[in-house]
């Protein structure tokens, strides 16, 4: 660990995707240089006007970067949820239907 001011993420009203580079678990409380974004598919680090801005505030669900991943997310959702439908249908019509005899 270095002498940078380390917080823990929890309770914090900030970004849970603002995190050090090399430690995806902390972050510091003030905008930082090594912070990076772990909401884009590559971390990548952020204006420091922006960290103040979005990253360790409350406003951090309006942060352009935190919509698309959101987006990303809701997406990927729907279509696991698309494939899952479309496996349960044809494991359906593969599976005979039971008849039952009138006696």
């Amino acid at each position: 660990m270095t002498d940078r001011d380390r917080t823990s993420m929890e309770g914090s009203p900030a970004c849970p995707f603002i995190a050090y580079e090399d430690e995806r678990d902390e972050r510091a409380s003030e905008p930082d240089h090594a912070h990076r974004c772990y909401a884009e598919v590559r971390p990548a680090p952020r204006a420091l006007a922006h960290q103040e801005a979005y990253c360790l505030s409350s406003a951090f669900p309006v942060c352009p970067t935190f919509q698309a991943w959101a987006r990303r997310e809701a997406a990927q959702a729907r279509t696991d949820k698309a494939a899952a439908d479309a496996t349960a249908a044809a494991a359906a019509s593969l599976t005979p239907s039971r008849s039952r005899s009138v006696a």
